[in-house]
């Protein structure tokens, strides 16, 4: 009997081991807030900041206030999508709207080329934050910036015209660990070092969206890399 015991004692205890870690694992996914991830774009642009290599822009990240120093914040409930395979991230109109009139000041009544629009964040430095603990930081460039940085891009793209009158967009921000040139610029980012690769492919973020149900896994080469051709397409809008 007292075997019989036992044994049962280690079923019971094993069954209600797997239910509290079950019924943990359940309330933490509960506890997920979509304001927990935070994209910061900065106030100081890069010069101002002095950012030349990696190594310099974390020493400056450690004092960046950003109760002071952010000036503009993307969270996880404005993102539609995290491509993983890709690091891009698509926002929805609405943020990407707020954004658009935030930073790209021109008459939107007038023609203009997206490239222009997509130009308007160029050398704004932004940082990566998740739960309160800062990931990385880097700088916003267009797709055919030629200055060599090995700190993390986002270079914005303009990934969905939703409305002309009046206008809604959706902007796609892809991330890069470094800036496309070089090696990098012909053989595209699948190509890169992991070491490289683990600047932005924080596995915190992966799990953060997966959990979300905001995590996609598009392999599609002509919306990855950022130097591939587009066609610009021309607003024109009647005043």
């Amino acid at each position: 009997m007292k075997f019989c015991f036992k044994t049962m004692f280690v079923i019971l205890f094993g069954l209600v081991l797997c239910i509290s870690m079950t019924l943990l694992e359940f309330a933490q996914a509960l506890e997920i807030k979509e304001s927990d991830f935070k994209l910061h774009i900065l106030k100081n642009d890069w010069k101002q900041l002095k950012w030349s290599h990696i190594e310099n822009c974390w020493t400056l990240l450690k004092g960046v206030d950003l109760s002071s120093e952010s000036e503009f914040v993307i969270t996880a409930s404005d993102i539609e999508s995290y491509n993983w395979p890709d690091q891009s991230i698509t926002i929805n109109s609405n943020i990407s709207t707020r954004l658009l009139k935030k930073y790209f000041t021109k008459d939107l009544s007038k023609q203009h080329s997206w490239s222009m629009v997509e130009r308007a964040l160029q050398l704004t430095t932004f940082l990566v934050t998740l739960r309160g603990e800062k990931l990385y930081c880097g700088v916003f460039f267009h797709q055919n910036t030629a200055i060599g940085i090995s700190f993390p891009v986002i270079y914005p793209q303009i990934a969905a015209i939703v409305n002309l009158e009046p206008v809604k967009i959706e902007i796609r921000l892809v991330i890069r660990p470094i800036a496309s040139n070089g090696f990098y610029a012909l053989f595209g980012y699948k190509k890169l070092d992991s070491s490289i690769k683990r600047r932005i492919e924080i596995k915190k973020i992966h799990d953060f969206f997966k959990k979300l149900g905001k995590l996609t896994d598009i392999d599609d080469p002509h919306r990855v890399e950022p130097w591939v051709p587009r066609i610009e397409p021309v607003l024109k809008l009647k005043k």
